[in-house]
């Protein structure tokens, strides 16, 4: 998929491991490394896996907004690149361009 990002600071952050591992420590660093290659590697959101260790999950479907795994604490979360009346009515086989928004704490289930 073509990968976007949500502004300048968050795609620096993102494409330098060494920034990454200082935000965020090496476990979670490596994590969303994985992760960003998975979803390069992928041809549209239809491709990634909804079991672990990836987890795709629909967080906004109106939206169009979708996160992975990185562990049980944190989740990538990006957003389909569709227009907007699009959204409700096209395939995950037909988004095949993305724009990551951020890594969102996850709570944990009570």
């Amino acid at each position: 998929m073509k990968i976007g990002f949500g502004d300048g600071g968050l795609a620096k952050l993102l494409n330098d491991y060494a920034a990454l591992e200082t935000r965020f420590g090496a476990t979670l660093a490596e994590s969303v490394a994985i992760r960003l290659g998975v979803l390069a590697a992928a041809r549209h959101v239809g491709c990634l896996p909804r079991r672990a260790p990836i987890g795709l999950e629909c967080d906004d479907e109106a939206q169009g907004i979708f996160s992975i795994d990185l562990g049980s604490t944190h989740r990538l979360q990006f957003r389909a690149v569709v227009a907007k009346e699009k959204r409700k009515k096209l395939a995950r086989e037909k988004m095949e361009e993305i724009v990551v928004t951020g890594v969102v704490e996850v709570r944990p289930h009570v």
